[in-house]
């Protein structure tokens, strides 16, 4: 029995250190190369530590006056949970040394988006070495890994492997973006209230940090009294009484939902106005611009109705015509 115990004692942490975690999201490969219309200065030092979720210390640069080539790769984490995504690295996917990396290669894992002049920033984690291994960082609900890839040695054009456990390989349902004016037509002073409309409703992912800015045409300005609101969640409206713009940042809209922005706009004079909004963003993607026109026209023209005056002047001119009609005739 003791020797049985003492066999469990080794199996059962080899066990632990060799058994790979469950992913409940299908897996990506990408086999791809370098570019080389990528550049950067400096790359990630390699400390020979691959990252572990939930994530690791940046591990600082190397040689950042030397130019190596880089590639990124975005994969968003559609689940409603913060995931362990494992990343296997190969620089050496085809096993011939005149195409593959070797060891002139190295990946690592950003949040959201990648900034090659600060490669600090928005840093996860890193496989650590330029050989064949894996790697691990929490992505939360809603968000992008950024996957870089770099030359570690020299700008050079190589094939490598890269696969992605427990992510998505395909881009969410960004919400549809649509833009109105109530009334369409007003008069100059008069006032529209313009509405950007937010539409979640086929995503299963709320879109958070949402983002967008509305520059009017020349003349048309938000209304004195602007009663400005929204049916999104949190952020902040930014609408001031006399402004050419407005700034809707850092709310959300629910999946399955929809959400609106609404301002009072004015225009002194009369005109068409064609105002198209900036892209609308969110952790979702890109949900591009909205469009939408309001026509202000001039004062109308009516003929003014006659006073009773005017119709007892009218009324005497006709008297006299007829009246020299008839002494005409009479006298023929």
């Amino acid at each position: 029995m003791t020797h049985f115990n003492r066999t469990l004692a080794v199996i059962v942490p080899l066990m632990l250190v060799f058994s790979e975690p469950a992913f409940s999201q299908a897996s990506c490969v990408q086999s791809t190369a370098f570019t080389g219309t990528n550049s950067q200065n400096g790359r990630i030092f390699r400390d020979a530590i691959p990252a572990s979720c939930p994530s690791k210390a940046y591990p600082g640069i190397f040689n950042p006056g030397t130019p190596y080539f880089f590639e990124t790769f975005t994969y968003t984490n559609v689940t409603a949970s913060t995931q362990c995504v494992q990343i296997d690295f190969d620089p050496n996917p085809d096993g011939n040394l005149a195409t593959d990396c070797d060891t002139n290669a190295h990946a690592s894992a950003y949040l959201n988006s990648y900034d090659p002049a600060n490669q600090s920033v928005n840093f996860l984690g890193d496989v650590g070495s330029s050989i064949t291994d894996s790697f691990s960082v929490d992505i939360p609900a809603g968000q992008d890994m950024v996957l870089v890839v770099t030359n570690t040695s020299a700008e050079e054009i190589c094939n490598f492997q890269v696969k992605v456990n427990n992510i998505a390989c395909t881009a969410p349902t960004v919400p549809s973006f649509s833009k109105a004016f109530s009334p369409a037509s007003t008069t100059p002073g008069g006032t529209s209230t313009l509405s950007l409309t937010i539409d979640n409703t086929t995503s299963a992912l709320n879109a958070n940090a949402l983002s967008v800015t509305d520059p009017f045409p020349a003349g048309l300005v938000v209304a004195p009294t602007p009663n400005a609101s929204t049916t999104c969640t949190g952020g902040t409206l930014t609408a001031a009484a006399g402004a050419n713009s407005v700034t809707y940042s850092g709310g959300s809209v629910a999946a399955g939902a929809s959400c609106a922005v609404q301002v009072d706009v004015v225009a002194a004079a009369a005109g068409t106005y064609n105002n198209t909004t900036n892209n609308l963003t969110s952790f979702l993607g890109d949900s591009g611009t909205a469009n939408a026109i309001l026509s202000v026209l001039g004062a109308l023209v009516t003929n003014p109705i006659p006073t009773l005056q005017e119709y007892g002047v009218m009324l005497l001119a006709g008297l006299i015509v007829l009246a020299a009609l008839i002494h005409r005739k009479r006298n023929g």
